[in-house]
């Protein structure tokens, strides 16, 4: 009986020994969430890619006009781990429970987060903003108004700025609307349509302004008019003498708004020229 007590040990301890080298060569987790809020949806969620071959980390704000997230997220994750991009979900309050500009505050505060975040695990201060339709707004904000920065304690390298449909010249947006689309977003968002044009991206575009920008846009966008981004990048690189300014422009009728800022990364990556360009143009930056 005790020979088969100390086989059972031995087994035991060999199966105790192969379960602990097994778990030494398990990869670190690949996804981590860090709330900076109360709200559910005040949290960034950072995806790890295999292997990190890019310095610059990608900070995202998904679209859906403040009102929850739009799902492209993941999908717009697996594309920019693949490829070895670390890719940083950023989440803010939505509308209406939550009045404009708390999601200007919020894309503030999950730029805070996500560099606590970086500095603590040695990934340094290198960023890249992006965002699709209304997050882009989110993210030209945080690219493009420094002394907002400073007013959090942000000290980043934004190293560029990509905007998937965006909207880039707020007041372009709304003009191009009916007038009872333009009240319907203003008790959505239970601000006036000029306490939301305060915070156009155009806006705050000035002779200092050195953000590479690359905005992929839709001719036959429906919701954000094509010309809302075409001005943007023309007063980019117009204001700034630089060619800091660049578009990708889809002429191609199937690209309305919602397939290209929900759909877009939902596509094959091999197969996307869309993608193709988007990731050339970053792997410039990094």
């Amino acid at each position: 009986m005790s020979l088969i007590y100390e086989l059972a040990s031995l087994a035991a301890a060999k199966a105790a020994r192969l379960t602990l080298d097994l778990n030494r060569r398990k990869s670190p987790p690949r996804v981590a969430a860090v709330s900076y809020g109360p709200d559910k949806n005040q949290k960034i969620t950072i995806y790890f890619p295999k292997k990190r071959r890019y310095k610059p980390a990608v900070l995202y704000w998904s679209g859906s006009g403040f009102l929850g997230c739009n799902g492209d997220e993941r999908a717009a994750a697996h594309k920019f781990n693949n490829l070895g991009w670390v890719f940083i979900a950023c989440g803010c309050r939505n509308m209406p429970f939550h009045k404009f500009p708390a999601q200007i505050e919020d894309a503030f505060h999950a730029v805070e987060a996500a560099l606590g975040f970086m500095q603590d695990t040695g990934m340094g201060k290198e960023i890249i903003c992006a965002g699709s339709s209304s997050g882009a707004m989110l993210a030209a904000n945080v690219a493009l108004d420094p002394l907002t920065r400073a007013s959090f304690g942000i000290e980043a390298y934004i190293k560029g700025l990509l905007s998937v449909g965006g909207i880039l010249d707020a007041e372009h947006f709304f003009t191009r609307m009916s007038t009872a689309r333009r009240e319907l977003i203003a008790a959505v968002s239970r601000s006036s349509v000029s306490g939301i044009t305060i915070f156009s991206p155009i806006t705050l575009i000035d002779e200092d302004t050195d953000v590479p920008t690359l905005s992929v846009h839709g001719k036959y966008d429906h919701i954000t008019p094509y010309a809302n981004a075409m001005r943007f990048i023309r007063r980019l690189n117009g204001i700034t003498s630089r060619r800091l300014g660049s578009m990708i422009e889809i002429d191609d009728a199937v690209y309305r708004h919602f397939r290209l800022t929900h759909g877009l990364w939902t596509e094959n990556q091999s197969r996307s020229r869309i993608q193709r360009e988007i990731f050339r143009w970053l792997g410039t930056l990094g």
